[in-house]
Protein backbone atom coordinates (compact mmCIF):
# COMPACT_ATOMS: atom_id res chain seq x y z
CA UNK A 1 0.00 0.00 0.00
CA UNK A 2 1.64 3.36 -0.80
CA UNK A 3 -0.97 5.11 0.75
CA UNK A 4 -2.71 6.62 -2.17
CA UNK A 5 -6.26 6.58 -2.69
CA UNK A 6 -6.96 4.86 -5.52
CA UNK A 7 -10.17 4.97 -7.95
CA UNK A 8 -11.35 1.60 -9.42
CA UNK A 9 -12.12 1.44 -13.20
CA UNK A 10 -15.58 2.69 -14.29
CA UNK A 11 -16.03 -0.27 -16.07
CA UNK A 12 -15.89 -2.67 -13.20
CA UNK A 13 -18.37 -0.36 -10.78
CA UNK A 14 -22.27 -1.48 -10.75
CA UNK A 15 -22.55 2.09 -9.88
CA UNK A 16 -20.45 3.48 -12.61
CA UNK A 17 -21.41 1.33 -14.92
CA UNK A 18 -25.13 2.92 -14.14
CA UNK A 19 -23.49 6.42 -13.64
CA UNK A 20 -22.06 5.99 -17.20
CA UNK A 21 -25.35 4.95 -18.65
CA UNK A 22 -26.92 7.75 -16.62
CA UNK A 23 -24.85 10.59 -18.18
CA UNK A 24 -25.75 8.80 -22.02
CA UNK A 25 -29.41 9.23 -21.54
CA UNK A 26 -28.84 13.01 -20.13
CA UNK A 27 -26.87 13.80 -23.25
CA UNK A 28 -29.36 12.18 -25.57
CA UNK A 29 -31.94 13.84 -23.59
CA UNK A 30 -29.82 17.71 -24.06
CA UNK A 31 -29.50 17.09 -27.71
CA UNK A 32 -32.94 16.60 -28.20
CA UNK A 33 -34.34 19.44 -26.44
CA UNK A 34 -31.42 21.89 -27.03
CA UNK A 35 -29.91 21.79 -30.16
CA UNK A 36 -32.62 19.29 -32.23
CA UNK A 37 -34.49 22.38 -32.49
CA UNK A 38 -31.92 24.66 -34.09
CA UNK A 39 -30.98 21.91 -36.43
CA UNK A 40 -31.67 23.01 -40.37
CA UNK A 41 -34.18 20.26 -41.68
CA UNK A 42 -36.70 20.39 -44.56
CA UNK A 43 -40.31 21.48 -42.94
CA UNK A 44 -43.37 23.22 -44.03
CA UNK A 45 -42.71 27.43 -44.55
CA UNK A 46 -46.53 27.33 -43.75
CA UNK A 47 -46.32 26.11 -40.36
CA UNK A 48 -43.43 27.41 -39.89
CA UNK A 49 -44.95 30.62 -40.11
CA UNK A 50 -48.12 29.34 -38.20
CA UNK A 51 -45.47 28.96 -35.20
CA UNK A 52 -43.94 32.35 -35.29
CA UNK A 53 -46.91 33.60 -35.17
CA UNK A 54 -48.18 31.79 -31.87
CA UNK A 55 -45.07 32.66 -29.91
CA UNK A 56 -45.99 36.18 -28.75
CA UNK A 57 -49.69 34.47 -28.17
CA UNK A 58 -47.86 31.64 -25.78
CA UNK A 59 -46.05 34.44 -24.62
CA UNK A 60 -49.30 35.93 -23.33
CA UNK A 61 -51.42 33.38 -22.30
CA UNK A 62 -48.77 31.04 -20.63
CA UNK A 63 -46.66 34.01 -19.26
CA UNK A 64 -47.40 36.60 -17.04
CA UNK A 65 -50.98 37.16 -16.57
CA UNK A 66 -51.30 40.83 -16.07
CA UNK A 67 -49.55 41.01 -19.61
CA UNK A 68 -52.11 42.71 -21.78
CA UNK A 69 -52.77 40.86 -25.06
CA UNK A 70 -52.48 44.05 -26.92
CA UNK A 71 -48.88 43.11 -26.99
CA UNK A 72 -49.35 40.18 -29.27
CA UNK A 73 -50.22 43.32 -31.79
CA UNK A 74 -46.70 44.62 -31.62
CA UNK A 75 -45.41 41.54 -32.45
CA UNK A 76 -43.31 41.89 -35.81
CA UNK A 77 -43.95 38.30 -36.57
CA UNK A 78 -47.65 38.80 -36.52
CA UNK A 79 -47.50 41.85 -38.76
CA UNK A 80 -45.35 40.50 -41.38
CA UNK A 81 -48.17 37.41 -41.41
CA UNK A 82 -51.06 39.77 -41.55
CA UNK A 83 -49.36 41.68 -44.28
CA UNK A 84 -48.89 38.98 -47.05
CA UNK A 85 -52.30 37.00 -46.15
CA UNK A 86 -55.43 38.83 -47.26
CA UNK A 87 -57.63 36.10 -45.25
CA UNK A 88 -55.05 36.00 -41.97
CA UNK A 89 -57.19 36.26 -39.24
CA UNK A 90 -56.00 35.57 -35.22
CA UNK A 91 -58.26 36.00 -32.47
CA UNK A 92 -57.12 35.44 -28.89
CA UNK A 93 -59.61 35.23 -25.60
CA UNK A 94 -58.26 35.07 -22.17
CA UNK A 95 -60.85 35.59 -19.53
CA UNK A 96 -63.15 38.80 -20.47
CA UNK A 97 -59.97 40.38 -22.29
CA UNK A 98 -60.04 39.23 -25.97
CA UNK A 99 -58.25 40.50 -28.95
CA UNK A 100 -58.81 40.29 -32.70
CA UNK A 101 -56.55 40.43 -35.41
CA UNK A 102 -58.24 40.52 -39.57
CA UNK A 103 -61.31 38.79 -40.64
CA UNK A 104 -63.90 37.63 -37.66
CA UNK A 105 -63.41 34.06 -35.98
CA UNK A 106 -65.13 31.29 -37.36
CA UNK A 107 -65.01 28.38 -34.36
CA UNK A 108 -65.00 30.46 -31.33
CA UNK A 109 -68.89 29.24 -30.81
CA UNK A 110 -67.91 24.84 -31.22
CA UNK A 111 -66.50 23.96 -28.09
CA UNK A 112 -67.27 19.95 -28.80
CA UNK A 113 -64.10 19.79 -31.30
CA UNK A 114 -65.01 16.06 -32.26
CA UNK A 115 -68.05 17.56 -34.08
CA UNK A 116 -66.14 19.39 -35.76
CA UNK A 117 -66.16 19.52 -40.06
CA UNK A 118 -64.44 17.05 -41.56
CA UNK A 119 -60.96 17.23 -41.76
CA UNK A 120 -60.49 17.84 -37.91
CA UNK A 121 -57.36 16.54 -36.13
CA UNK A 122 -57.86 17.09 -32.28
CA UNK A 123 -55.62 16.19 -29.59
CA UNK A 124 -55.84 16.68 -25.66
CA UNK A 125 -52.63 17.18 -24.08
CA UNK A 126 -51.98 18.33 -20.27
CA UNK A 127 -55.55 19.94 -19.88
CA UNK A 128 -55.30 21.75 -23.80
CA UNK A 129 -57.47 20.62 -26.53
CA UNK A 130 -55.65 21.24 -29.57
CA UNK A 131 -57.17 21.22 -33.28
CA UNK A 132 -56.58 21.46 -36.91
CA UNK A 133 -59.50 22.03 -39.45
CA UNK A 134 -58.67 21.84 -42.92
CA UNK A 135 -60.56 25.02 -44.37
CA UNK A 136 -59.51 24.33 -48.11
CA UNK A 137 -56.87 26.53 -49.50
CA UNK A 138 -55.50 27.36 -45.63
CA UNK A 139 -56.06 25.76 -42.43
CA UNK A 140 -57.35 27.09 -38.68
CA UNK A 141 -55.34 26.15 -35.80
CA UNK A 142 -57.72 26.34 -32.37
CA UNK A 143 -56.91 25.95 -29.29
CA UNK A 144 -58.36 26.38 -25.95
CA UNK A 145 -58.36 25.46 -22.36
CA UNK A 146 -57.84 26.69 -18.56
CA UNK A 147 -55.22 28.59 -16.65
CA UNK A 148 -55.86 30.20 -13.34
CA UNK A 149 -59.35 29.10 -13.51
CA UNK A 150 -59.81 31.58 -16.49
CA UNK A 151 -60.89 30.31 -19.80
CA UNK A 152 -58.54 31.15 -22.66
CA UNK A 153 -59.09 30.64 -26.48
CA UNK A 154 -56.75 31.19 -29.73
CA UNK A 155 -57.83 30.71 -33.38
CA UNK A 156 -55.23 31.35 -36.05
CA UNK A 157 -56.16 31.04 -39.43
CA UNK A 158 -55.94 31.94 -43.29
CA UNK A 159 -52.02 31.83 -43.79
CA UNK A 160 -51.54 30.52 -47.66
CA UNK A 161 -48.10 32.58 -47.67
CA UNK A 162 -44.87 32.26 -45.46
CA UNK A 163 -43.42 35.02 -44.18
CA UNK A 164 -39.92 35.63 -45.49
CA UNK A 165 -37.64 34.46 -42.64
CA UNK A 166 -39.31 30.92 -42.96
CA UNK A 167 -37.89 30.51 -46.36
CA UNK A 168 -33.96 31.00 -46.32
CA UNK A 169 -32.05 28.48 -45.14
CA UNK A 170 -31.87 27.56 -41.77
CA UNK A 171 -35.48 26.32 -41.36
CA UNK A 172 -35.05 24.68 -37.63
CA UNK A 173 -38.54 23.86 -35.73
CA UNK A 174 -39.49 26.94 -33.56
CA UNK A 175 -38.24 26.26 -29.68
CA UNK A 176 -41.12 26.89 -28.25
CA UNK A 177 -43.82 24.98 -30.40
CA UNK A 178 -41.04 22.21 -30.24
CA UNK A 179 -41.09 22.53 -26.39
CA UNK A 180 -45.10 22.30 -26.09
CA UNK A 181 -45.17 19.39 -28.36
CA UNK A 182 -42.43 17.33 -26.36
CA UNK A 183 -43.48 17.67 -23.03
CA UNK A 184 -45.05 14.56 -22.29
CA UNK A 185 -41.81 12.70 -23.79
CA UNK A 186 -39.76 14.98 -21.47
CA UNK A 187 -41.32 13.85 -18.56
CA UNK A 188 -40.90 10.26 -18.98
CA UNK A 189 -37.47 11.29 -19.62
CA UNK A 190 -37.50 12.99 -16.23
CA UNK A 191 -39.31 10.40 -14.63
CA UNK A 192 -36.67 7.50 -16.10
CA UNK A 193 -33.70 9.49 -14.75
CA UNK A 194 -35.32 10.17 -11.68
CA UNK A 195 -35.94 6.64 -10.88
CA UNK A 196 -31.85 5.61 -11.97
CA UNK A 197 -30.80 7.90 -10.14
CA UNK A 198 -32.78 6.41 -6.93
CA UNK A 199 -31.90 2.93 -7.48
CA UNK A 200 -27.85 4.38 -7.68
CA UNK A 201 -28.77 6.18 -3.93
CA UNK A 202 -30.04 2.40 -2.94
CA UNK A 203 -27.05 0.79 -4.47
CA UNK A 204 -24.75 2.73 -2.50
CA UNK A 205 -26.20 2.93 0.87
CA UNK A 206 -26.70 -0.88 0.96
CA UNK A 207 -22.99 -1.52 -0.33
CA UNK A 208 -21.59 0.96 2.51
CA UNK A 209 -23.96 -0.85 4.79
CA UNK A 210 -22.94 -4.14 4.16
CA UNK A 211 -18.95 -3.06 4.17
CA UNK A 212 -19.63 -1.36 7.68
CA UNK A 213 -21.14 -4.52 8.92
CA UNK A 214 -18.21 -6.71 7.61
CA UNK A 215 -15.91 -4.32 9.30
CA UNK A 216 -17.35 -4.40 12.47
CA UNK A 217 -17.54 -8.10 12.32
CA UNK A 218 -15.44 -10.12 15.18
CA UNK A 219 -14.09 -13.33 14.28
CA UNK A 220 -14.18 -14.27 17.07
CA UNK A 221 -17.90 -14.58 18.04
CA UNK A 222 -20.29 -17.69 17.16
CA UNK A 223 -21.71 -16.26 14.30
CA UNK A 224 -20.35 -13.89 12.26
CA UNK A 225 -21.83 -13.52 9.19
CA UNK A 226 -23.46 -10.52 6.73
CA UNK A 227 -27.12 -9.82 7.42
CA UNK A 228 -29.22 -11.63 4.79
CA UNK A 229 -32.44 -9.34 5.45
CA UNK A 230 -33.33 -6.21 3.72
CA UNK A 231 -31.10 -6.43 0.43
CA UNK A 232 -31.70 -5.36 -3.35
CA UNK A 233 -32.66 -8.81 -4.93
CA UNK A 234 -29.19 -8.37 -6.83
CA UNK A 235 -26.98 -7.84 -4.19
CA UNK A 236 -28.40 -10.93 -1.99
CA UNK A 237 -26.86 -13.78 -4.12
CA UNK A 238 -23.12 -12.23 -3.48
CA UNK A 239 -24.10 -11.91 0.44
CA UNK A 240 -25.08 -16.06 0.51
CA UNK A 241 -22.18 -17.06 -1.18
CA UNK A 242 -19.85 -14.77 1.30
CA UNK A 243 -21.58 -16.31 4.11
CA UNK A 244 -21.38 -19.64 2.58
CA UNK A 245 -17.81 -19.20 2.40
CA UNK A 246 -17.20 -17.84 5.57
CA UNK A 247 -18.65 -20.50 7.10
CA UNK A 248 -16.65 -23.19 5.25
CA UNK A 249 -13.44 -20.97 6.65
CA UNK A 250 -15.14 -21.74 10.31
CA UNK A 251 -15.40 -24.93 9.87
CA UNK A 252 -12.17 -25.91 8.51
CA UNK A 253 -10.38 -23.13 11.52
CA UNK A 254 -12.73 -25.39 13.78
CA UNK A 255 -11.27 -28.82 12.61
CA UNK A 256 -7.64 -27.49 12.61
CA UNK A 257 -7.57 -26.44 16.07
CA UNK A 258 -9.11 -29.87 16.95
CA UNK A 259 -6.19 -31.56 15.72
CA UNK A 260 -3.80 -28.92 16.80
CA UNK A 261 -5.18 -29.39 20.18
CA UNK A 262 -5.34 -33.02 20.24
CA UNK A 263 -2.18 -34.11 18.84
CA UNK A 264 -0.43 -31.47 21.47
CA UNK A 265 -2.00 -32.91 23.89
CA UNK A 266 -1.42 -36.22 22.68
CA UNK A 267 2.45 -35.92 22.96
CA UNK A 268 2.60 -34.92 26.42
CA UNK A 269 2.45 -38.19 27.96
CA UNK A 270 4.87 -39.75 25.46
CA UNK A 271 7.40 -36.77 25.62
CA UNK A 272 6.91 -37.33 29.44
CA UNK A 273 8.56 -41.44 28.80
CA UNK A 274 10.66 -40.22 26.80
CA UNK A 275 12.20 -37.62 29.14
CA UNK A 276 12.06 -40.68 32.12
CA UNK A 277 14.25 -42.81 29.77
CA UNK A 278 16.79 -39.81 29.15
CA UNK A 279 17.15 -39.57 32.44
CA UNK A 280 18.32 -43.00 33.19
CA UNK A 281 21.09 -42.62 30.07
CA UNK A 282 24.65 -41.98 31.24
CA UNK A 283 25.79 -39.13 31.59
CA UNK A 284 27.65 -37.62 28.24
CA UNK A 285 26.85 -35.24 25.14
CA UNK A 286 24.20 -37.48 23.59
CA UNK A 287 22.31 -37.10 26.55
CA UNK A 288 22.31 -33.62 27.02
CA UNK A 289 21.90 -33.21 23.27
CA UNK A 290 18.49 -35.02 23.92
CA UNK A 291 17.73 -33.32 26.81
CA UNK A 292 17.82 -30.06 24.47
CA UNK A 293 15.42 -31.86 21.95
CA UNK A 294 13.27 -32.97 24.39
CA UNK A 295 13.07 -29.17 25.86
CA UNK A 296 12.10 -28.17 22.36
CA UNK A 297 9.56 -30.48 22.07
CA UNK A 298 7.99 -29.34 24.80
CA UNK A 299 8.36 -25.88 24.48
CA UNK A 300 6.31 -26.56 21.48
CA UNK A 301 3.29 -28.51 22.81
CA UNK A 302 3.11 -25.95 25.54
CA UNK A 303 2.85 -23.06 22.95
CA UNK A 304 0.55 -25.46 21.31
CA UNK A 305 -1.56 -25.91 24.39
CA UNK A 306 -1.88 -22.37 25.11
CA UNK A 307 -2.90 -20.70 21.80
CA UNK A 308 -5.58 -23.43 21.70
CA UNK A 309 -6.69 -22.15 25.08
CA UNK A 310 -6.49 -18.38 24.23
CA UNK A 311 -9.03 -19.15 21.43
CA UNK A 312 -11.24 -20.76 23.21
CA UNK A 313 -11.46 -18.02 26.44
CA UNK A 314 -14.13 -15.74 26.90
CA UNK A 315 -13.72 -11.93 26.76
CA UNK A 316 -11.73 -11.34 30.03
CA UNK A 317 -13.28 -7.95 31.89
CA UNK A 318 -11.08 -7.21 34.58
CA UNK A 319 -9.52 -4.17 34.84
CA UNK A 320 -5.62 -3.80 34.26
CA UNK A 321 -2.85 -1.13 33.92
CA UNK A 322 -0.49 -1.55 30.66
CA UNK A 323 2.10 0.44 32.27
CA UNK A 324 2.49 -2.56 34.78
CA UNK A 325 2.83 -5.18 32.61
CA UNK A 326 4.91 -3.33 30.42
CA UNK A 327 7.22 -2.25 33.77
CA UNK A 328 6.98 -6.58 34.59
CA UNK A 329 7.60 -7.70 31.53
CA UNK A 330 10.62 -5.35 30.41
CA UNK A 331 11.98 -6.61 34.06
CA UNK A 332 11.83 -10.05 33.67
CA UNK A 333 13.39 -9.55 30.23
CA UNK A 334 16.30 -7.61 31.18
CA UNK A 335 18.93 -10.25 31.74
CA UNK A 336 18.38 -11.98 28.98
CA UNK A 337 18.57 -8.87 26.90
CA UNK A 338 22.02 -7.58 28.80
CA UNK A 339 23.66 -11.00 28.86
CA UNK A 340 23.45 -10.66 25.01
CA UNK A 341 25.14 -7.18 25.14
CA UNK A 342 21.87 -5.86 24.09
CA UNK A 343 19.85 -2.24 25.60
CA UNK A 344 16.33 -2.00 26.85
CA UNK A 345 14.28 0.90 27.31
CA UNK A 346 10.60 1.29 28.83
CA UNK A 347 8.75 4.95 27.65
CA UNK A 348 5.99 5.83 29.99
CA UNK A 349 4.71 8.84 31.89
CA UNK A 350 4.23 6.69 35.21
CA UNK A 351 0.47 7.08 34.69
CA UNK A 352 -1.74 4.21 34.54
CA UNK A 353 -3.02 3.27 31.15
CA UNK A 354 -5.82 0.81 31.76
CA UNK A 355 -7.68 -1.36 29.73
CA UNK A 356 -10.31 -4.14 30.03
CA UNK A 357 -8.16 -8.32 29.95
CA UNK A 358 -6.12 -10.70 31.43
CA UNK A 359 -3.20 -9.31 32.50
CA UNK A 360 -1.55 -12.55 33.07
CA UNK A 361 -2.52 -13.48 28.79
CA UNK A 362 -1.02 -9.70 28.29
CA UNK A 363 2.12 -10.20 29.77
CA UNK A 364 2.32 -13.29 27.42
CA UNK A 365 1.26 -11.00 24.27
CA UNK A 366 4.12 -8.27 25.09
CA UNK A 367 6.54 -10.83 26.42
CA UNK A 368 6.57 -12.72 23.09
CA UNK A 369 6.87 -9.25 21.00
CA UNK A 370 9.93 -9.07 23.15
CA UNK A 371 11.53 -11.93 22.83
CA UNK A 372 10.95 -11.75 19.23
CA UNK A 373 12.96 -8.10 19.29
CA UNK A 374 15.22 -9.66 21.14
CA UNK A 375 15.86 -12.28 18.90
CA UNK A 376 16.47 -9.98 15.68
CA UNK A 377 18.88 -7.46 17.75
CA UNK A 378 22.94 -7.98 17.72
CA UNK A 379 25.26 -6.34 20.09
CA UNK A 380 24.90 -3.00 20.90
CA UNK A 381 21.56 -2.20 19.55
CA UNK A 382 18.59 -1.01 21.24
CA UNK A 383 15.06 -2.09 22.20
CA UNK A 384 12.33 0.36 23.44
CA UNK A 385 9.19 -0.40 25.42
CA UNK A 386 6.63 2.38 24.93
CA UNK A 387 3.10 3.07 26.62
CA UNK A 388 1.11 5.93 24.81
CA UNK A 389 -2.30 7.31 26.50
CA UNK A 390 -4.47 6.22 23.42
CA UNK A 391 -3.89 2.53 25.29
CA UNK A 392 -1.28 1.51 22.49
CA UNK A 393 2.04 -0.59 23.55
CA UNK A 394 4.77 -0.64 20.95
CA UNK A 395 8.01 -2.43 20.87
CA UNK A 396 10.80 -1.18 18.32
CA UNK A 397 14.00 -2.79 17.59
CA UNK A 398 16.80 -2.25 15.21
CA UNK A 399 17.40 -5.10 13.59
CA UNK A 400 17.17 -5.62 10.15
CA UNK A 401 13.33 -5.34 9.82
CA UNK A 402 10.73 -7.67 7.89
CA UNK A 403 10.19 -8.18 4.28
CA UNK A 404 7.16 -6.53 2.86
CA UNK A 405 5.93 -9.42 1.14
CA UNK A 406 6.05 -11.33 5.16
CA UNK A 407 4.43 -8.25 6.69
CA UNK A 408 0.68 -9.91 6.47
CA UNK A 409 1.95 -13.78 7.19
CA UNK A 410 4.36 -13.42 10.32
CA UNK A 411 1.18 -13.95 12.78
CA UNK A 412 0.25 -17.26 11.16
CA UNK A 413 1.04 -20.02 12.95
CA UNK A 414 4.46 -21.49 12.21
CA UNK A 415 5.66 -18.32 10.10
CA UNK A 416 9.34 -17.94 10.24
CA UNK A 417 11.32 -15.74 8.91
CA UNK A 418 13.71 -16.69 7.52
CA UNK A 419 12.62 -20.05 7.89
CA UNK A 420 15.78 -21.73 9.67
CA UNK A 421 15.80 -19.15 12.40
CA UNK A 422 15.11 -20.97 16.33
CA UNK A 423 11.72 -21.16 17.39
CA UNK A 424 8.52 -22.96 16.17
CA UNK A 425 6.98 -19.49 15.20
CA UNK A 426 3.77 -19.92 17.16
CA UNK A 427 4.94 -16.52 19.21
CA UNK A 428 3.32 -13.83 17.02
CA UNK A 429 0.16 -16.12 16.80
CA UNK A 430 -0.24 -16.50 20.41
CA UNK A 431 0.59 -13.05 20.25
CA UNK A 432 -2.99 -12.61 17.69
CA UNK A 433 -4.83 -14.76 19.63
CA UNK A 434 -4.46 -13.16 22.74
CA UNK A 435 -5.42 -9.23 21.12
CA UNK A 436 -8.33 -10.55 19.40
CA UNK A 437 -9.74 -11.89 22.63
CA UNK A 438 -9.49 -8.50 23.90
CA UNK A 439 -11.00 -6.85 21.09
CA UNK A 440 -8.04 -5.40 20.07
CA UNK A 441 -5.11 -6.07 17.57
CA UNK A 442 -1.58 -6.08 17.04
CA UNK A 443 0.42 -4.80 13.86
CA UNK A 444 3.64 -4.88 12.47
CA UNK A 445 5.59 -2.09 10.47
CA UNK A 446 9.09 -1.12 9.46
CA UNK A 447 10.57 2.14 10.21
CA UNK A 448 12.51 4.74 8.34
CA UNK A 449 15.52 4.64 10.20
CA UNK A 450 15.49 1.12 10.32
CA UNK A 451 14.45 -2.28 12.32
CA UNK A 452 11.06 -3.32 12.80
CA UNK A 453 7.85 -1.79 15.20
CA UNK A 454 5.45 -4.13 16.83
CA UNK A 455 1.91 -2.27 17.96
CA UNK A 456 -0.45 -3.79 20.98
CA UNK A 457 -3.72 -1.64 20.26
CA UNK A 458 -6.77 -1.66 22.07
Amino acid sequence: MNGKWRIPPIHRSLVGQITLLSSALLLLALAYFVFLPFVEREADPVELTESLVLRPVYGVVFGDPNMPLGTIVESEDVQAAAEVNSSFRLFVRRGGEEIRIGEEPRWEGASDFPQLASGTNVEEQFGTSFARIDEGASRALIQTGLRDGEEWYVELGGIETPIAKTTGLLRGADPLDFWMSSQRLLAVGGAILLGVLCLILVLVRSMRRLAGIAQSLDPQAPSHVLPETGLPTEILPMVRAINRMIRKIDKANEEQAFFLAAAAHELRTPLAIVRTRVESLPEGQDKEELKDDLRRMSRLVNQLLRLMSVRNEGKPSDAVDLVSIAKSVVTERAPLVIGKGVEIDLDADGQPVEVRGDEYLLRIALANLVDNALSFSDIGQRLMVQVSRDKNITVRDEGPGIPAKELDSIFQPFAKNPPNRPGHGLGLAITRSIMALHGGSVKAANQKGGGAAFALQF
